[in-house]
């Protein structure tokens, strides 16, 4: 958080408490914690301070008028206004975001306050001003299906727990939906693509960035982000090129391959085999090949491809092997040579060429194509049972916020539980449809921001 606005936050939390709590915070008389409060007044020891846990005498300096330390005691003790503070503070007013009208609200009551007490010089001062203004009114967030006779009426099966980007948009009242998961592969999008509109996209936790709440938040401040300019993209009439993962020569063999080996070579019961090879202008062939669980993927060394056959060396932690792969469709028959020169024996390694465009190039298209399609919205996992509530941009960026930066596209961070829920019965073939209701309001600056300042006389 920008300094400002951390600064505000905590002058305004002292100033509230100073205001609100301070006089509660005297207790009984300090005592060495080693020994229990003696029954006889008398036998109680002398005041003492206490410094880096150890007990020291009191310093030699004026300590205060003894009437006016047990008239605020009296106070604290008998006239205690610290719930009514919170109260108001908490519940009344509400949750006191940066720039919010609560923010303002809880600035100005205070100042009331002070001046309701006789402090002298109380004053609004301002400190900064943000350009937008954004307030967020109660929200519900929920799992519903049809149901009456005619399957016209709306029935609630889970209420959700949830949160959004501060400063992002909400809905227009209780938007409602289906759920579909967000693609991963081109193949994925295709077979959605008619699902997509009017949908609420449930993106998966492997694409949540790292663990943590503050990895989540950027996350989605991330997509936030993307999203904009997508639909940015899209006024101006542009799109995102579909990547071609067929762009590769038609020779048999350039391409990345991906599958399963297993067999008197392999431990186990197979493990993952990855190959990524080029056939050359002049018939040899580049490239590598691994077993990633085994923890290596090496340069083939003599590669060639003749008659459907491929031979290479490969440098494997027991040294140097001589491969030989029969290519037949997507199976490949692997034979080496066993150490003790009695022939070969043979493993075999199902493989499939995959997309051999560049990941990123399909992630950004098939996001792009989402967007095109006027999802309701996103949904997204918190990963544990909490949800934390985090902005699109922060510190001196938040306060310069334009109604651009808004954007139109709605995230809702639910929490796991409510995340495997969902993602159970859609993988156990069922529909899900699930219905937010999100009053997000803003309002064009310069909004001004506060410490409230008064002085005891």
């Amino acid at each position: 958080m920008h300094n400002a606005i951390r600064r505000e936050a905590v002058r305004f939390s002292i100033l509230t408490a100073l205001a609100g709590t301070a006089i509660t915070a005297c207790g009984p008389t300090l005592t060495d914690p080693q020994r229990p409060l003696a029954s006889n007044p008398q036998s109680v020891p002398p005041p003492y301070a206490v410094i880096d846990g150890e007990a020291v005498p009191v310093p030699e300096i004026e300590m205060g008028d003894p009437q006016t330390i047990a008239a605020i005691l009296d106070e604290g003790t008998h006239r205690n206004r610290v719930m009514d503070h919170l109260d108001q503070l908490c519940v009344q007013i509400g949750p006191r975001l940066t720039a919010s009208t609560a923010l303002e609200d809880a600035n100005r009551w205070t100042a009331d306050q002070f001046e309701s007490w006789g402090l002298q010089n109380v004053e609004l001062q301002e400190w900064d001003s943000a350009t937008l203004r954004f307030d967020r009114g109660p929200s519900t967030g929920r799992i519903v299906e049809a149901s009456g006779e005619a399957g016209d009426e709306i029935a609630e099966i889970r209420s959700l727990e949830f949160t959004t980007l501060s400063w992002a948009p909400g809905t227009d009242g209780p938007l409602r939906g289906p759920v579909v998961r967000m693609p991963t592969t081109l193949a994925e999008l295709d077979a959605v693509s008619d699902q997509l509109t009017g949908s609420w996209v449930l993106i998966g936790q492997n694409a949540m960035g790292r663990e943590g709440i503050r990895g989540i938040g950027r996350a989605m401040a991330a997509r936030h982000v993307q999203n904009a300019e997508f639909r940015q993209m899209i006024e101006r009439g542009e799109t995102v090129a579909r990547p071609d993962v067929d762009a590769r020569p038609d020779d048999g063999i350039t391409g990345d391959w991906s599958g399963t080996a297993s067999g008197p070579a392999i431990p186990g019961d197979g493990t993952e085999f990855i190959m990524s090879l080029v056939l050359q202008p002049n018939g040899t062939v580049t490239g590598t090949a691994g077993l990633p669980a085994l923890g290596f993927n090496e340069q083939i060394i003599e590669g060639s491809f003749a008659d459907g056959i491929l031979s290479y060396i490969w440098p494997t932690p027991i040294g140097d092997r001589p491969m030989s792969f029969a290519v037949r469709g997507g199976s490949v028959d692997v034979q080496m040579p066993d150490e003790g020169g009695n022939g070969v024996y043979t493993f075999a390694a199902d493989l499939e060429p995959v997309e051999a465009a560049d990941p990123q190039a399909i992630e950004r298209f098939i996001a792009f194509s989402v967007i095109q399609s006027e999802p309701a919205g996103f949904l997204s996992s918190s990963r544990d049972e909490r949800v934390w509530t985090t902005s699109v941009k922060r510190g001196e960026d938040l306060l310069r916020m334009t109604r651009a930066d808004v954007g139109q596209d709605v995230e809702v961070n639910i929490r796991d539980s409510d995340y495997r829920w969902i993602n159970s019965d859609l993988a156990d073939g069922r529909e899900v449809t699930v219905e937010f209701d999100l009053p997000h309001s803003f309002e064009d600056g310069p909004i001004p921001l506060y410490n409230t300042i008064a002085e005891i006389p």
